[in-house]
């Protein structure tokens, strides 16, 4: 399956000159999961991520809840079979009061990391 590369910086489609980018990369996929707001994609009110779930007081359990959120969101990638599993992880950031997220999505035996973060306070 091939895709228009984005930029997980800034969720910009990335070009080669004026030609836009391909990737087979899940990574595209990934991305969107975790950057659209669960109910808000018109094409698929499924898709996307509960991260409203997570907002507000930052407790012991909110790396739990925001792994669980991940999981959710990415469980189609899994379903499709598009990555043979998904590993993830999540630690708080007091100061800046975010959760941040370790992703590997795992294409065979290759690896492909990814990194996330969520505003919760």
């Amino acid at each position: 399956m091939r895709d228009y590369a984005i930029d997980p910086a800034t969720g910009d489609n990335l070009f080669s000159g004026p030609n836009p980018v391909m990737t087979g990369s899940l990574l595209n996929n990934v991305h969107l999961s975790l950057s659209v707001e669960k109910g808000s994609w018109f094409a698929n009110p499924e898709f996307g991520a509960r991260w409203k779930d997570l907002r507000g007081k930052i407790t012991d359990d909110t790396p739990k809840r925001a792994i669980e959120i991940c999981d959710e969101a990415l469980k189609w990638i899994l379903d499709l079979q598009r990555a043979t599993k998904i590993e993830v992880s999540a630690a708080v950031d007091h100061g800046a009061k975010r959760v941040n997220l370790k992703i590997t999505a795992w294409q065979g035996n290759d690896p492909l990391p990814y990194e996330h973060f969520v505003r919760v306070g």
